[in-house]
């Protein structure tokens, strides 16, 4: 029998209190695995998040920039590689350049070539003024050598002035053959001939077109004949036509 208020009053504090304990003490020896299990997964995922995100992206960051490295090789050498030359195998030979004769054998054939050309292209740029008594030019006109021409005629182009009358006449004459004669009335006038031309052979490479002009005023032996007012003249377009065969070219002189 328990003669002590004050340990009477412990006791039953403790038998107070000693269910809740029971069930705190259960409680505690059912739960710590999973909450020690749940606090240690938490502490590696907010302790270790870099480096599982390494881990996880790590290889693939690697095999990328082995891919870039491998695609930027590619774009550098752009050829897939080559077959080195088999053993033995005899290189190209080196193109042999083309000789004078040669270039012309290729350039030469059955084509026909037709040239045209003026008095300034020989350059005679102003008019060819005749005036006087007796007046002569000649002009030489390029064909080539030793070759046949066809199809070649000339075209003058030219007017005259007749401010003192009398007589007045032009004579055109092709390689000292005269072609034709022409006399001039009025005070002016215009002309404009088409002078057909042989295709003889010329070995000079000249086709001779020669001018003449004649001004008589007074039928008088002792008149004067000095005349101003009388003058011919062919103007720089007067042009020259003719065709050839290429393949008659032989050589650079021929040309």
């Amino acid at each position: 029998m328990i003669k002590n208020n004050g340990h009477l009053r412990v006791l039953l504090a403790l038998a107070a209190v000693a269910p809740a304990y029971a069930a705190t003490h259960a409680h505690a020896q059912t739960q710590p695995a999973s909450a020690r299990g749940a606090q240690s997964q938490m502490t590696q995922a907010q302790l270790t998040p870099s480096r599982l995100a390494q881990n996880q992206t790590g290889p693939n960051q690697t095999g990328q920039s082995q891919t870039g490295q491998s695609q930027t090789g590619q774009a550098q050498t752009g050829q897939p590689p080559q077959a080195p030359p088999a053993q033995g195998a005899v290189p190209p030979a080196a193109p042999v350049p083309e000789t004078a004769a040669a270039a012309l054998a290729r350039l030469a054939s059955d084509r026909a070539i037709t040239v045209t050309l003026n008095l300034e292209d020989l350059g005679i740029d102003r008019p060819i003024s005749l005036w006087g008594m007796d007046a002569r030019r000649e002009i030489f006109l390029p064909v080539p050598a030793g070759v046949r021409i066809r199809d070649a005629q000339i075209k003058l182009d030219g007017r005259y002035l007749r401010g003192d009358g009398g007589h007045t006449t032009y004579v055109i004459s092709v390689d000292g053959t005269p072609q034709f004669s022409r006399p001039v009335e009025g005070d002016k006038g215009i002309i404009s001939e088409i002078l057909p031309i042989s295709g003889d052979i010329r070995p000079t490479g000249f086709v001779n077109l020669n001018l003449a002009w004649s001004s008589v005023i007074s039928q008088e032996l002792c008149g004067d004949e000095r005349s101003i007012g009388n003058i011919l003249e062919f103007n720089p377009a007067t042009r020259f036509t003719y065709t050839y065969n290429a393949s008659d070219i032989r050589d650079l002189a021929t040309a």
